[in-house]
């Protein structure tokens, strides 16, 4: 929930960029009874605030950034190269349709479905479709590894070239229940009432408005004197667009006019982040909270079994919503919160206030469905028994200083399969240190973050592929530039 506060934030200074570089244009002349005021009044809302659009010039600037991102994404390759594969045609379909996002990782494409709308009366249902990069399954492969040799990679090509675009597709589903959902009850409505003293406090030392009557002054001075108006705001479009001098002025503020509401979006962030705005982000992140993941991988040919997965997840932060209302009650006899009040409760946390330790617990039910495939040149067909499997994980997570820029994660897992003796009690454990890198490393390592991770796993076999050995059970794997899958949050 903080990156989504974040990232509202971040969403007006990217439009704006986004503005500035896109959209400098000829003046539109077609209408010579327009007043300049309302040109200008038009532009600095196609320029700013994006979001729900509450006027045309916003819906035509929300229109505008979704028809930008369809053709970059329609543009580009497949991961797999199959630009005019399966996959590429339900990835252009999916976003011209507005169903979603795509994201695309190393091995995977994600569709992230929109929520339905009305779903919040009886709580939120929120789909996606996970296309992975189809493989042979593991044990088969591990089988064909014991062939002999004459006819090992013969057999593995064969079933390699009968995969498909979409032979490993799986499709999940998170429930969160009504009285979980920040906007269920009055803590919605708390938030935006303490986000508006925030925004009331932060100062406002840039006058865009008054840089804007400069500017109409400027166009209205390029007028000839039997032209001029004074009031420059009322100035007819008609008039300016009939004098070279005037144009070219009024040109000029267009193509000036996204860097400067970029510039004070950015200066309207960054003082939002001094006052403490994103806190309140923060508390909603650690409410207590449950969640329901359904999840069901169809798999066909050489890919492997029918999967499928049920979980529950109870989160929970060190600071919250709630801990901050408590703390007002009690230690600052108020009845309801205030800027003063959650700035005291930060502060009474300290260190556990910025470093946001967060807390969760994982009970899970898996059933992978039996196998058989018949392995091209080998008599006997190869065949698994479908398996059952109970897991318990516990998580534990927070960051190393209030930069928010270096985090550690803890998770610890125990497997019961109840249909395979090799793989009964199973016991991981995973200690993860992520960086997010600047902006000059992330273009040298192909992504936004360092992952480090140390494992550590009760038997050998159970502890995954790792990039270097630490004894017989310990080992450690990294990666530089990728981007961690945030399902949780």
């Amino acid at each position: 929930m903080r990156r989504a506060f974040v990232r509202i934030a971040a969403c007006v200074c990217l439009g704006a960029g986004l503005a500035a570089t896109a959209w400098a244009r000829d003046l539109d002349c077609s209408d010579p009874d327009r007043k300049l005021k309302d040109v200008l009044r038009e532009l600095s809302a196609e320029f700013s605030s994006p979001g729900p659009a509450a006027d045309p010039a916003s819906k035509q600037r929300d229109e505008r950034l979704t028809d930008a991102l369809t053709d970059e994404l329609a543009s580009r390759a497949t991961s797999d190269g199959l630009a005019i594969g399966r996959l590429d045609f339900l990835r252009r379909a999916f976003v011209a349709l507005d169903l979603g996002a795509v994201s695309e990782d190393e091995n995977s494409l994600v569709f992230n479905f929109n929520p339905g709308k009305g779903t919040e009366k009886s709580g939120q249902f929120s789909p996606r479709i996970i296309v992975h990069q189809a493989a042979l399954y593991g044990p088969l492969d591990d089988e064909i590894d014991t062939l002999d040799e004459t006819i090992r990679e013969a057999s593995r090509d064969a079933l390699d070239k009968g995969l498909g675009d979409l032979d490993d597709v799986e499709y999940v589903l998170r429930y969160t229940p009504h009285s979980q959902l920040p906007t269920a009850d009055a803590r919605i409505k708390d938030v935006q009432r303490l986000a508006t003293q925030y925004y009331d406090k932060t100062p406002k030392e840039m006058d865009f408005l008054g840089w804007l009557q400069q500017e109409e002054s400027s166009i209205n001075d390029a007028l000839p004197q039997e032209s001029r108006n004074p009031f420059p705001g009322n100035i007819p479009m008609g008039d300016i667009c009939g004098n070279a001098d005037a144009k070219n002025a009024l040109q000029l503020l267009v193509n000036d006019l996204g860097l400067k509401i970029a510039a004070a979006n950015e200066l309207l962030r960054k003082r939002l982040e001094v006052v403490g705005f994103f806190r309140l982000a923060d508390l909603i992140d650690g409410e207590p909270r449950f969640l329901f993941n359904g999840s069901t991988r169809q798999r066909a040919d050489a890919a492997g079994p029918d999967e499928t997965t049920l979980s529950v997840t109870w989160q929970i932060g060190a600071v919250s919503y709630r801990g901050a209302r408590r703390y007002a009650e009690k230690k600052l006899g108020k009845a309801e919160l205030d800027v003063t009040s959650v700035d005291a409760y930060f502060e009474t946390h300290g260190r556990l206030a910025d470093s946001l330790p967060l807390f969760s617990f994982v009970g899970e039910y898996s059933r992978v469905s039996s196998f058989q495939i018949a392995i091209p040149g080998v008599v006997d067909e190869f065949r698994t028994e479908p398996t059952h499997k109970l897991t318990a994980k516990l998580a534990a997570g927070c960051y190393l200083g209030a930069g928010h820029d270096t985090r550690l994660d803890l998770t610890a897992s125990y497997d019961d399969v109840k249909d395979d003796t090799t793989l009964l009690d199973r016991f991981v454990a995973e200690l993860s240190w992520t960086q997010q890198l600047g902006a000059s490393f992330a273009k040298i390592a192909g992504g936004p973050e360092f992952v480090a991770t140390l494992v550590y796993a009760n038997k050998p076999e159970f502890r995954g592929a790792v990039d270097e050995d630490l004894g017989l059970r310990a080992g450690i794997k990294w990666s530089v530039g990728k981007k961690k899958d945030g399902a949780t949050k």
